[in-house]
C-alpha cells in the first residue's frame, strides 16, 4: 500500500460498497484520488496503451468485439471528443517481474487473436480501464492490422481517427500505487466502464461470472461481489443470481475458476459473445440428476459452451438449446448417458490440466480442444447435432473422445496458460475434486449440521444431523425416557429428509423443575391474590346498602341519602397490581409478602346506564378537600386476614344540604389527603 495512505483507502472501499450509481461512484473515486494526487490527466497516444489484465474478468478483450465496435465508430464518424477526459488508465507497474506479467498477458492476448490485434512494442506504460477496445481498434489502424471477415476498414490519413491515433487526447490516469493498495479497483472501474459503453455489446453473462470471480480473487464476500456485478447497465441483470451460483459451484474452485476462463478462452477463439438468458441460466445451474455423489459439472460448462458459440441466434441471444433440452438430460433413461458423458469430460480435463503444466502443447490449441469436444457431447446428448456449426453427425460418445485425442495430439509446443494465485477463505467449490461428502451437502442444501429435520419414515420423530461422511448422514433422535436413537442415511435419500421447526422432545432438568415449582413468580401471584381476596373480605364486613348513600353527577359525588348515626367504613375495593419502585407513597399502597400493591379503581358506571357491565364502588366516589369544615369522612387503618389497609372511616352525620360532621382521631387527623363525602 505504498504511496496510498490508508485513510484514501477506506475512502475508496466505502465509496465503492455505497448505494449511489456506478458512473457516480467512479466519478466520486477519480476525484478523492485527484485531491490526493494519485490520479491526473495525461494526453496519451495509443501506442503508449495496452490493455489491463484484469479487463473483463481478465478475458481482456476480444478482436472481434474490438473491430465490431470499431466499425460502427468508423461508419458514422469517429469522434475523438468522445473519448476526450473520458478514458480512464493506470499506469502500469513499477515492480519488474508484475510489469512484465503485464506485458506477456497482451502479448498472449495477441497470440490467440489469429493476427486481428496490434503487436505489441514493449514500450507501452499504460493499461487501460475503460476505452480499452477504442484503443485497441485504433493501435490496429495504425499497425495496418486488417480485421476478421467483414470487417475491412479503409480509413484515409485525413480521417479524425488517424488524428486520435497520431495526436492522442486526454485520458485520466491512475498511480500504479492504487492497484497495489486496492487490488478491486481497476476491476471495479472496467465494470462501470462496460456498462456505460455497452450500447453496441450488451454483457453477456459469461463476462458477468468472470466479474464476480475476479471479486472473489480480489477478496470480495459473494454478496458484495454480486451487488457489484449487478450495478451499471447489465442485460443479464435477472440472471445474476444464477451465475453467483454457477460462479461459487461450478467454476472449478477458486484457485483460478479454470472452468470460467475456458469458456471465456474458447468463446474468444470463436467470436462468442452470445446472452443465455435468465431461464435457461436458472436452469443450467438448478439441474437436479437426483445422484448423490455427482452434480455434473463438466455437463452444464458444455452446455454453457455449446450456447455460448451457438451459430444461432436471435436478439442477441444464443438460441441452439432450449430449457427442454436441458431438462431431458436429467430423466432416468438418460442416467447412463450423461453419467458416461460426465467421466468422459472430467478425463479430459485432467489430461489438458496436466499438458498445460507440462507445456508440451500450445496453450490456446488445448482449449479448442476441449471446448470442440464439450460442445459436440452436448449435441449427441441434446440431439441438436445438426444445429451445430459442424456438418459431421457423430455416431457415439466414444467415437467423439476418440476424435478429441487426435485433435488434442495435433499441435506445437507452445506458451502456457499463467497460474492463478489462490485466494483464501472463499466459499467457492472445485466439484472436480470434491468428496462425495461436498457434493452431497451442495446438493441438499437444506442440510447443516445440528439442524432438526424429518422424514416420513418416521412419522412425527424429530432428528438432528450430527455428522456426514463420504458414505452416509448421522440423524440422532432423544426420546424423554429412552436411549438416544441413532440412523444412518444414504446420501442419495438426504433430499427426503425436511428441515423442521418442531423440537425435539426435552426433559426440563430436576434442579430447574424444583426451582420452577417455588418460582418467585408463583409466590408474588399467591401474595397478589391474598391482598385481593382481603379486600373483597373487608368490602362484604363493611358494606354499605344503597338506602344510605347516593351517586351523583354534575356535581360527581358520593351523598348521604338519611342520617347516619354510626361509623361507616369505605373500603376501596378495586383491581391489585405490583407497585413499581418508583410508585409514590399513598393510602391505596399496601405492603404484604415482601412487596408493595397499589390498588387501582373497577371501571365505574359513571353515566348510570341500565345493563352496565360496570360497578359502583362509594370509596372511589368521595372527593378530596383541604377545607377541614367540609371534612366528614377520614382514613383510617383496619386489618383484614393479616392486612393492613387504609379504608375510609365516617362517622354519624345527617342528611341534608349542610355536611356532616365527624371527629378523627388524632393519628389520624395528620394524615393528608382528607375526603369528604357530600350530602
Amino acid at each position: 500500500m505504498a504511496g496510498v495512505p490508508e485513510k484514501v483507502v477506506q475512502e475508496v472501499e466505502a465509496m465503492m460498497s455505497s448505494t449511489a450509481p456506478v458512473n457516480t461512484k467512479v466519478d466520486q473515486i477519480v476525484q478523492l484520488l485527484r485531491t490526493h494526487g494519485l490520479a491526473h490527466d495525461q494526453v496519451l497516444t495509443p501506442s503508449q496503451i495496452l490493455v489491463h489484465p484484469e479487463n473483463r474478468g481478465k478475458s481482456m478483450v476480444s478482436y472481434y468485439d474490438v473491430w465490431s465496435k470499431g466499425s460502427q465508430m468508423t461508419s458514422v464518424g469517429f469522434q475523438p471528443k468522445l473519448l476526450d477526459g473520458q478514458t480512464i488508465c493506470t499506469q502500469m507497474a513499477t515492480a519488474e517481474t508484475k510489469r512484465l506479467a503485464q506485458v506477456q498477458a497482451n502479448r498472449q492476448l495477441v497470440s490467440e487473436a489469429k493476427g486481428h490485434l496490434a503487436p505489441v512494442s514493449g514500450q507501452e506504460g499504460f493499461l487501460s480501464l475503460a476505452g480499452s477496445h477504442s484503443v485497441a481498434f485504433l493501435r490496429c489502424l495504425q499497425a495496418g492490422i486488417q480485421g476478421p471477415e467483414g470487417y475491412h476498414v479503409a480509413i484515409a490519413k485525413s480521417d479524425p481517427a488517424w488524428r486520435a491515433i497520431e495526436q492522442g487526447w486526454c485520458w485520466i490516469v491512475l498511480a500504479a500505487s492504487i492497484e497495489e493498495a486496492m487490488p478491486q479497483l481497476p476491476n471495479f472501474i472496467q465494470h462501470a466502464a462496460n456498462s456505460s459503453n455497452s450500447i453496441s455489446k450488451a454483457i453477456n453473462e459469461l463476462e458477468v461470472a468472470l466479474h464476480v470471480a475476479t471479486a472473489f480473487e480480489k477478496g470480495l464476500s459473494l454478496p458484495d461481489a454480486i451487488q457489484q456485478a449487478s450495478q451499471g447497465d447489465v442485460r443479464c441483470r435477472a440472471s445474476v443470481p444464477a451465475i453467483a451460483k454457477f460462479v461459487q459451484n461450478f467454476g472449478g474452485g477458486s484457485q483460478g475458476f479454470p472452468l470460467l476462463h475456458f469458456l471465456a478462452n474458447f468463446g474468444k477463439q470463436f467470436n462468442a459473445t452470445l446472452l443465455v438468458g435468465t431461464e435457461l441460466m436458472s436452469t443450467l445451474v438448478s439441474l437436479d440428476f437426483k445422484q448423490a455423489t455427482c452434480i455434473f459439472p463438466m455437463l452444464r460448462v458444455a452446455a454453457w459452451a455449446t450456447m455460448l458459440t451457438s451459430p444461432k441466434s436471435q436478439d442477441g441471444f444464443s438460441r441452439i438449446l432450449s430449457t427442454n433440452d436441458l431438462q431431458k438430460l436429467k430423466a432416468p433413461g438418460m442416467l447412463d448417458q450423461v453419467t458416461q458423458a460426465e467421466n468422459m469430460l472430467q478425463e479430459a480435463w485432467k489430461v489438458q490440466q496436466d499438458l498445460l503444466v507440462e507445456q508440451t502443447h500450445h496453450a490456446s490449441h488445448l482449449p479448442k480442444c476441449f471446448g470442440r469436444f464439450a460442445v459436440r457431447v452436448c449435441l449427441f446428448l441434446t440431439n441438436k447435432q445438426r444445429a451445430g456449426r459442424e456438418t459431421k453427425h457423430w455416431q457415439s460418445l466414444q467415437a467423439i473422445l476418440t476424435a478429441y485425442t487426435k485433435e488434442i495430439q495435433d499441435s506445437s509446443a507452445g506458451d502456457a496458460i499463467a497460474d492463478h494465485s489462490m485466494t483464501p477463505n472463499m466459499q467457492v467449490t472445485d466439484v472436480l475434486a470434491a468428496s462425495n461428502k461436498t457434493i452431497a451437502m451442495l446438493q441438499n442444501n437444506h442440510m447443516e449440521l445440528g439442524k432438526l429435520y424429518t422424514t416420513k419414515d418416521h412419522g412425527a420423530k424429530v432428528f438432528k444431523l450430527t455428522d456426514v461422511t463420504d458414505d452416509h448422514a448421522t440423524m440422532t433422535h432423544k426420546p424423554l425416557f429412552q436411549d438416544e436413537e441413532e440412523v444412518h442415511v444414504p446420501l442419495q435419500k438426504l433430499p427426503m429428509w425436511k428441515a423442521t421447526k418442531a423440537m425435539m422432545p426435552m426433559l426440563c432438568p430436576q434442579d430447574l423443575a424444583r426451582e420452577g415449582m417455588t418460582a418467585k413468580l408463583l409466590l408474588e401471584e399467591r401474595a397478589r391474590s391474598e391482598v385481593q381476596l382481603a379486600l373483597h373480605r373487608a368490602a362484604e364486613k363493611h358494606h354499605v346498602d344503597a338506602q344510605t348513600i347516593a351517586f351523583g353527577q354534575n356535581p360527581q359525588g358520593l351523598f348521604a341519602i338519611k342520617a347516619i348515626r354510626k361509623t361507616i367504613r369505605l373500603v376501596p375495593l378495586g383491581t391489585v397490581n405490583k407497585a413499581k419502585s418508583t410508585a409514590k407513597e399513598t393510602k391505596l399502597l399496601i405492603q404484604h409478602g415482601g412487596h408493595s400493591w397499589t390498588i387501582g379503581p373497577f371501571r365505574q358506571n359513571a353515566q348510570f346506564e341500565a345493563d352496565s357491565a360496570f360497578c359502583l364502588i362509594p370509596y372511589f366516589w368521595c372527593k378530596p378537600t383541604s377545607e377541614t369544615s367540609e371534612v366528614t369522612m377520614v382514613h383510617s387503618t383496619v386489618v383484614e386476614s393479616g392486612i393492613t389497609y387504609h379504608p375510609m372511616l365516617g362517622e354519624s352525620c345527617s342528611a341534608g344540604t349542610a355536611p356532616a360532621k365527624a371527629k378523627a382521631k388524632a393519628k389520624e387527623q395528620s394524615e393528608p389527603p382528607s375526603k369528604r363525602a357530600k350530602k
